[in-house]
């Protein structure tokens, strides 16, 4: 349903090319995106495991504020799997 290839290569190839990753500020808006997009697509069913954890590891720990929405993606993808 959603392409999370396209997110996964999108995110790779502008990691090194983003000013918004040379500040803090704009590293952690955009960590934060990216877990919102990470709740988003965590209860699609065709969401395979190696995709979910490719999206959470494309960013350092260091790199979010809160684990809050990553929580929350596991959670809702953990149920989906579980109902599957």
């Amino acid at each position: 349903m959603y392409d999370v290839n396209l997110v996964l290569r999108l995110v790779t190839a502008f990691q090194n090319e983003l000013s918004c990753f040379s500040s803090p500020v704009g590293f952690r808006k955009f960590a934060s995106l990216l877990d919102s997009y990470l709740v988003e697509v965590s209860a699609d069913s065709y969401l395979t495991p190696s995709k979910f954890a490719a999206l959470v590891l494309l960013l350092p720990d260091s790199a979010r504020e809160s684990h809050d929405e990553l929580s929350q993606a596991i959670d809702i993808y953990l149920q989906g799997s579980l109902n599957s």
